[in-house]
């Protein structure tokens, strides 16, 4: 299904939470740098509230 998504930073979100789920922190924090970097407007900021709390490392480098 993951394949199915529209955008790339959609499939990159959902693998960043796959990733979390599983306990792979290091992997998830790349893919979540990965989709924040590729959404805009109202997705970037709700990508960013939402990293901000699970994932802050993600967006260390920002």
């Amino acid at each position: 299904m993951i394949e199915a998504l529209p955008k790339p930073w959609m499939r990159d979100s959902l693998l960043s939470e796959l990733e979390l789920a599983k306990g792979n922190r290091e992997e998830a924090v790349a893919y979540a740098r990965q989709a924040w970097q590729g959404c805009r407007g109202v997705q970037r900021y709700v990508s960013y509230k939402n990293y901000e709390l699970y994932l802050p490392e993600a967006l260390a480098s920002a």
